[in-house]
Order: C-alpha cells, then sequence, then structure tokens
C-alpha cells in the first residue's frame, strides 16, 4: 500500500482542522502550512519504524508488539494509554483529558492489525521496509533517498511504500502529528478549554 506526502500532510491538516472545530470556549488558529509541514516531517521517522513491525493479525506477538509500541507513542505525548485484553491480541485504549461538563470527547477508532503479506508480490527488498518513491519522466515508480522527507519543503509528489501505510497505520500517525501540532501552536487558554481526546486501537 502506498501513503502519498500529499495525503499525509492533507491528512494531518483534516485531523487538525477536526480537532480545533470541536474547542469550546475558545478562539484557536488552524496550523500554518509550516506548522503542518513540520509536523508532517517530526512524523516521518515514526512512522517507518512503526511500518517495520509485522502485524499479521493471527499473530499474537506481532500484535502485542503493536500494541506495545503505540502506548509509548501515546504516552510520550502526554496521554493516559492501557491496553485491553483480548486473548492474547490486546487492543489499545488511550485518552487525553478528562470529561468535564462543557468539554467534548472525540473518539477516533482505528485498527492497527493486518492481513499475511506475499513479500515476492513487492518490488522492493520488504514490503515492511518503506520506500519512497517518485515517478520517473516515463510515469514509472522508481526509489529516492528517504531523506527527502526531511527536506525543508515536502515533495508533495512523493510517495512512500510500503505494507499498511495507508490502511491502517498511516491514519494513525497522522493523528498523532496532528496531535503534535496543535500543541506546538497551542496557548495555555485553548489547552484548558480543548476537548476529550479518545483514541482506540483495536487488534
Amino acid at each position: 500500500m502506498i501513503e502519498s506526502i500529499r495525503g499525509m500532510r492533507g491528512g494531518i491538516a483534516f485531523m487538525a482542522c477536526l480537532l480545533f472545530s470541536v474547542v469550546a470556549n475558545a478562539q484557536p488558529r488552524a496550523p500554518s502550512n509550516a506548522q503542518l509541514q513540520a509536523a508532517a516531517r517530526a512524523s516521518f521517522p515514526e512512522f517507518l519504524e512503526l511500518l517495520a513491525l509485522p502485524n499479521d493479525a493471527i499473530e499474537p506477538a506481532d500484535i502485542r508488539h503493536n500494541a506495545d509500541w503505540l502506548q509509548r507513542a501515546f504516552e510520550r505525548r502526554g496521554f493516559s494509554a492501557r491496553q485491553l485484553a483480548n486473548d492474547g491480541k490486546p487492543m489499545l485504549f488511550a485518552e487525553y483529558g478528562k470529561p468535564a461538563p462543557g468539554r467534548r470527547t472525540i473518539l477516533f477508532y482505528m485498527h492497527f492489525d493486518g492481513q499475511p503479506v506475499l513479500p515476492e508480490q513487492w518490488a522492493q527488498p520488504s514490503p515492511l521496509q518503506a520506500v519512497v518513491k517518485q515517478r520517473d519522466a516515463a510515469g514509472a515508480w522508481m526509489p529516492v533517498p528517504t531523506a527527502r522527507l526531511q527536506e525543508a519543503v515536502l515533495d508533495l509528489e512523493s510517495s512512500v511504500f510500503a505494507r499498511f501505510a495507508s490502511d491502517d497505520k498511516g491514519p494513525i500517525l497522522m493523528l498523532l502529528a496532528a496531535f503534535d501540532a496543535l500543541r506546538a501552536g497551542s496557548t495555555a487558554s485553548t489547552r484548558t478549554s480543548a476537548p476529550t481526546i479518545t483514541s482506540m486501537a483495536c487488534a
């Protein structure tokens, strides 16, 4: 599956706008293009690391490793996170902020398990090792250095090729990157009036 840089940045912008749209009793500014680009760049190392984790739905060890990784990622951002037992294939529940009168709660539901992958069907060394590609003059996808993801101005025509890049690990990282962008541009007043954010990541 492919995650385009344009789609990643657009997804971060969408998530950020969605979170901003429900903030009560405050008039925050939407993140600037520069803030969105910075959030996208900062998210790519985590994105590639998460993509490298096998997540076969029938392998309990795979699911536990992904749940552990995601729990650490949410907790680094101040979320309260805990794993929910599921016959050895845990789900993850993460919450930022506490419910209170006058504050809304947003629930994001995502999954991090996947179907088995056939490496021989991929035109790259491993479907779990992300490769950044761009189209050449003939329209064929060609690998480019991963460092392109850290350029000051993101090339929106680049794409990340890896298993589960768009379904569904990409959206999980979009949520985290949007959260980072919002916190980077927030003030004390917007933080105290922000909604409770609940994330349910299911295997």
